[in-house]
């Protein structure tokens, strides 16, 4: 029983790590395609205001041959005064970021500039890679010089002619919320006019607050910029808030969840995820965001809608995706009037791979529907260009597909060792109306004819296609007749092109395809959804679409009835690999087999991918998300609600769970892998709920203050208990989804069965920490009891002891607060070994009366223990302030943002005001003696008055130790010894110390009202994990109001 249960809490423990690991570790490879780097000169412009100082603001010169700068007109004016023509757009990088990081984007957007100058004159602020995430005043500091930087950049512009030239800010990371914080500390200078910021554009920005904000002061930063910047536009007198464009990058970044990325609602702006760009439809990591074409492609034309001042009308076309049309019914406008249909083709069958085809007429149309023909699917390489072909809609059918898919040009550029191949060439650009054009065609029964343009959906990333796709009218006259009217048109040099037109069911009626029972494999809802997922882990669900019995555009996901759904969605990834039937060919010559299309359940996320031939060998598994043969469709939990830039016409056809298209040839046959992806489950259970797992280890650790050391069964009976009451709790005070200012992103409370897996991760990590614990007192009491008693020491009284070991503790407090914390986790085991010590000499301390019963000291012993637990909690909260300090130690503050600029950094880091401190949260010498501060200061005066208490108690049970050896000893003595030994022993026993019992009543009071408070951890916590310092502290004052009154009982 106890190796079983060891192998569990193993198990527990390994899963947490690895959940911790691949949620936010290297998880996903870092590898993103069409990686691009370029050049550009830089300057540096001065900024008094901030002397001394090591940050810099640099002026970009791109150096790309696309500017045509025209040299007569930069002589005359000079560079400066020819740049300052061009409005100024501020970069602003993150954590250990650099300056450099902007000069892609800067190339793009002079490079797409339709004027003779640059469209946009760039600036950078150079931070030399400061750690700005782990400390809110690397934050302020940056903060002020970006405000600085703003107002020097106006006052340039002012000398220069141009004083009302809208600055656009661009932040990556936390440079936006540097960016942010600097918008706000310029409040009076807008409203006077000082400075005009025109847009912000923030991309990959933890907006809404961050599961790693342990870090006190970051937590309060972000919400007082949410708090005061996002209603400034409701105040009167105040600065409008400028439009602001945020930017997530998707699943595959590890660092920002794009939950958190997101405008808070009523912010004036949109937010866009990579993913549903137009032309991107791809995740990325974190930094490579910068780097990738198809991104910086769309990103340019955002930052020239900025520098214009339509931000807000430009984010609609990137935000209304073409493959929305895909999901919804637009109402059709039927033409009026005769049609001229001369030379039109009735397409009529497939004979040998030919098509067969009469002459087109009215009547023929009417005959050719009266016969009922069977679905008819017509390929692209049997068109003759220039002619007209109508196919009438098939029985059963209500849906009209024209896919017509281009090969891509080959991009002949060197392909870096860090990309999987550069396929995106802006250039290369499909033109579906050069290329085929479509219509619907309603015959009445008069003989008269009606048309409607289809409209095609254009993608030109990951894959050339055009999709004509309509629906046919629901509501017709008696006796009228449905048809497609398609043509392929002349176009010299075009590139290969395949494609298929056929009228096919709608995939919202019904399932679409034969494969009704696997459909729900693909987004599982409910237990029974959660038992068929964690099936494809060990063998994929197979869907097989075969020759001829599935639609172009077939749906494959069935609709979810649970209400568990939204929730469970996004929990339980799928990966979806597509291959042809053996002695099956590929749809395209060039290897492309499938397009697949996710929409989530608002229809408002939509993810496209690619399934080409690939490796046949094991799945990606770990990194799923980045193989190029494996579409892995990943939604934001709950519903995301961006903001929109515009409403697409058309009513949607689905609301109540994410659905999944495949475009593909109908006549070849296609077979479709799905498999569960277990590391993806773990990084986005611990990205939206980490702070349901710490605050689930913090409520268990309280519940095992009063199970003593080494019970085992005792314990899971009480975590038992707490479970049960604990998802009671956090049931009656469940939370919604929601996104605002005030409260930042809140995912809600988990789904039930997730809640219990949390509370189960937390008890394993409670025990194991336990364990831990009781490994090494028990190391320690061994040391200690082959030598002296270190803590024999006296001071006159117990009260006395304590006072001298807490204000040691808060002068070290004082000079760094994080390196106290971490030497407070070393003492606190060290004086629990005193009580092993104790308990281990139980037998001679019972025969003089000198201490109480032995249960008594293993429950002091689960006490003291509990007491470590909390302090090991609480120095993660201290860990961002620790890491900050070890990087300064280690001299990584020194590192340059570019090797030019290193001698500069070294010359200037002496002197400057921005200098990193090796003594983060000091309150005696980090200058700050402000009230915020200090709270990492005041949050050490408990745990400091605990330790105290404990050293004066381990100072007394030390004495009693000694009392009770040398009574033993006299006592020994007593038969064969002298008088003088008796009574040296029954004089020690008097010097024992003794315990007052109402004192000692009150304590133990204390101690079970203070373990009733764990029940509610989890329902208090939530999702903050700031609030881990909250809880921590609270459970550390429970502590050291115990030990007070334990002291005091001492006499």
């Amino acid at each position: 029983m106890g190796l079983a249960a060891g192998l569990i809490e193993l198990v527990g423990v390994a899963v947490s790590v690895l959940g911790v690991f691949v949620a936010w570790g290297p998880y996903q490879d870092d590898r993103t395609q069409n990686l691009m780097r370029n050049r550009a000169r830089h300057e540096v412009v001065d900024v008094p205001s901030q002397e001394p100082t090591h940050f810099r603001l640099r002026e970009l010169f791109p150096m790309t041959d696309a500017m045509n700068s025209p040299i007569e007109e930069e002589r005359k004016l000079g560079l400066r005064a020819w740049r300052r023509k061009s409005p100024p757009v501020l970069f602003l990088h993150g954590h250990c970021g650099k300056w450099l990081q902007v000069i892609n984007i800067a190339v793009y957007t002079n490079y797409l500039s339709n004027t003779s100058r640059p469209a946009a004159a760039f600036f950078a602020t150079d931070f030399h890679a400061s750690a700005s995430a782990l400390h809110s005043s690397v934050v302020r500091q940056q903060a002020a010089f970006a405000a600085a930087a703003m107002l020097r950049i106006s006052e340039l512009y002012a000398e220069a002619g141009a004083p009302r030239q809208a600055l656009t800010l661009i932040g990556h990371s936390m440079g936006g919320l540097v960016a942010l914080e600097a918008l706000r500390l310029l409040g009076s200078e807008r409203s006077q006019g000082l400075v005009n910021i025109g847009a912000v554009v923030l991309i990959c920005t933890p907006l809404l607050g961050h599961p790693l904000l342990l870090e006190q002061g970051m937590h309060d930063l972000s919400s007082q910029i949410r708090r005061e910047l996002w209603p400034m536009v409701f105040r009167d007198g105040a600065a409008p808030m400028p439009p602001v464009l945020a930017l997530a990058a998707g699943d595959t970044d590890p660092l920002v969840p794009s939950e958190v990325a997101a405008l808070p609602r009523g912010a004036v702006g949109a937010t866009i995820i990579a993913p549903s760009m137009h032309n991107v439809y791809a995740s990325f990591s974190h930094v490579n965001l910068l780097f990738s074409r198809h991104f910086l492609h769309s990103v340019v034309k955002l930052v020239h809608a900025a520098v214009d001042g339509k931000l807000q009308s430009s984010v609609a076309n990137l935000v209304d995706s073409p493959l929305e049309s895909l999901f919804r019914r637009p109402a059709l406008q039927l033409g009026a009037g005769e049609m001229e249909h001369a030379g039109w083709r009735l397409a009529k069958s497939m004979e040998n791979g030919a098509l067969s085809s009469t002459e087109f007429s009215v009547d023929s149309l009417r005959e050719a529907a009266r016969q009922g023909q069977s679905p008819l699917a017509v390929h692209w390489e049997n068109l003759d260009a220039g002619v007209t072909y109508v196919l009438p809609v098939s029985q059963g059918s209500a849906v009209f597909s024209f896919v017509i898919l281009e090969q891509a040009r080959p991009i002949k550029r060197e392909i870096e060792d860090t990309t999987r191949g550069e396929d995106f060439n802006p250039r290369d650009v499909i033109v579906c109306n050069a290329l085929a054009s479509a219509r619907l065609l309603v015959a009445a029964e008069d003989g008269s004819v009606r048309q409607v343009q289809i409209v095609p959906l254009m993608l030109q990333y990951p894959v050339k296609a055009c999709i004509f796709h309509a629906t046919a009218p629901a509501e017709l006259a008696a006796g009228a007749v449905v048809a497609a009217a398609f043509t392929k048109l002349r176009k010299k040099g075009s590139p290969q092109s395949v494609g298929w037109a056929h009228w096919h069911g709608d995939p919202f009626v019904g399932d679409g395809t034969r494969a009704q029972s696997a459909a729900q494999a693909v987004f599982p809802s409910g237990i029974s959804g959660c038992w068929s997922w964690a099936a494809t882990l060990l063998r994929p669900q197979t869907i097989r679409l075969a020759a001829g019995g599935h639609a172009a555009v077939a749906r494959i996901s069935a609709a979810m009835a649970s209400q568990l759904a939204p929730a469970w969605a996004p929990l339980l990834p799928m990966d979806l690999r597509a291959r042809g039937a053996p002695g099956a060919g590929a749809a395209t010559p060039w290897g492309l087999r499938a397009i697949f299309v996710a929409a989530d359940a608002g229809g408002e996320d939509i993810q496209l991918g690619v399934a080409s031939d690939g490796p046949s060998g094991a799945w990606a598994g770990w990194a799923a998300e980045s193989a190029s043969n494996v579409f892995a469709p990943r939604f934001v939990p709950g519903r995301a609600h961006w903001p929109r830039g515009s409403d697409s016409s058309g009513a949607p056809v689905h609301r109540e769970a994410p659905c999944l298209l495949v475009i593909s040839d109908p006549t070849t046959e296609l077979v479709i892998d799905v498999r569960a992806n277990a590391w993806s489950l773990l990084a986005r259970l611990f990205r939206t709920y980490l702070g349901y797992v710490l605050a689930a280890w913090m409520g268990a650790t309280l519940v095992l203050h009063r199970v003593p050391l080494g019970y085992q069964r005792e314990a899971w009976s009480s975590l038992s208990v707490w479970v049960t009451s604990s998802l009671f709790f956090a049931a009656l005070f469940s939370e919604e989804w929601s996104s605002d200012a005030e409260t930042g992103f809140v995912p809600g409370t988990p789904p039930l069965e997730i809640l219990v897996v949390i509370h189960f991760l937390g008890a394993f990590l409670a025990i194991a920490s336990r364990r831990a614990i009781s490994g090494l007192d028990f190391a320690l009491s061994t040391l200690a009891c082959r030598g002296r008693c270190w803590c024999r020491r006296r001071h006159g009284s117990p009260v006395a002891a304590a006072l001298v070991e807490a204000a040691v503790w808060v002068g070290m407090a004082a000079v760094h607060p994080a390196g106290c914390i971490l030497l407070m986790n070393v003492r606190a085991p060290a004086l629990l070994s005193v009580f092993r010590r104790r308990s281990a000499n139980g037998m001679s301390k019972d025969a003089f009366g000198l201490m109480a019963a032995h249960e008594a000291e293993e429950a002091d012993g689960a006490w003291h223990a509990g007491f470590s637990a909390v302090l090991g909690l609480y120095l993660l909260c201290y860990t961002p302030s620790l890491i900050l300090s070890i990087w300064v130690l280690q001299g990584q503050h020194r590192e340059a943002s570019s090797k030019q600029a290193e001698d500069d950094l070294l010359a200037s880091l002496p002197t400057s005001r921005h200098a990193p401190c090796l003594m983060v949260d000091s309150w005696l010498f980090g200058g700050r003696p402000g009230l915020d501060s200090a709270l990492p200061f005041l949050g050490l005066l408990a745990p400091a008055f605990v330790l105290g208490c404990r050293a004066a108690a381990a100072a007394a049970a030390c004495a009693a130790s000694a009392v009770g050896t040398d009574g033993q000893d006299g006592g020994g003595a007593g038969l064969n010894g002298s008088a003088e030994q008796r009574s040296a022993g029954k004089q020690a026993a008097a010097a024992a110390p003794h315990v007052s019992e109402g004192l000692a009543a009150l304590a133990a009071l204390l101690r079970l009202l203070f373990s009733m408070t764990a029940p509610f951890v989890v329902a208090v916590a939530g999702h903050r994990t700031y609030r881990l310092w909250h809880l921590c502290l609270c459970a550390l004052c429970g502590h050291a109001a115990v030990a007070v009154v334990e002291v005091l009982a001492l006499r």
